[in-house]
């Protein structure tokens, strides 16, 4: 197409991964007032890990005052009727067993809303999340249980059969 056509006419390439979907759709999805209409809706950002959650948050926050006032400025209403971070209680993500900033994005979001990511076979062979996660010792017993067990539990709505999570 015409933006391939661009690329190599310019030496660039063209890089666009799961990733920015997700930004896209996290951004459009809390910013653009989804969850203010549907006020009992929980949601769920998959396979992206958890550590942009924060960074995103943060500029999305900064910016909530300017759109405000821009859409004032032309009589019209706030998309959303409080900042992107108000709406986390209500949005949950997974993390990667082996995320480096997991301590830091809990310190951050919370420990209730984050669960491991233990989908299915992936090209990168990750097996045993669930026991990786469990030994890790920079975040609590609590922390690990929640993340495990209770958050899945709390957001797909079933019982979860809890495993033993090692002590800190």
């Amino acid at each position: 197409g015409p933006l391939r056509q661009m690329c190599d006419e310019h030496s660039s390439s063209l890089n666009v991964s799961f990733t920015l979907p997700l930004l896209i759709g996290f951004y459009s999805f809390v910013g653009g007032g989804v969850l203010d209409r549907h006020p009992k809706l929980r949601s769920i950002f998959l396979e992206g890990g958890a550590g942009w959650i924060p960074w995103y948050l943060e500029r999305m926050d900064h910016y909530y005052p300017v759109a405000e006032f821009f859409r004032g400025s032309f009589g019209l209403e706030p998309i959303t009727s409080k900042n992107p971070e108000s709406y986390m209680d209500r949005i949950f993500t997974t993390c990667e067993a082996g995320e480096r900033l997991l301590p830091q994005v809990i310190d951050y979001l919370g420990e209730d809303n984050i669960m491991v990511s233990e989908d299915m076979p992936h090209l990168e062979a990750r097996e045993g999340s669930g026991d990786d996660l469990s030994a890790r010792r920079d975040i609590s017993k609590r922390q690990r249980e929640k993340i495990l067990f209770d958050n899945p539990s709390k957001f797909y709505g079933i019982k979860v059969k809890k495993k033993k999570v090692k002590k800190k």
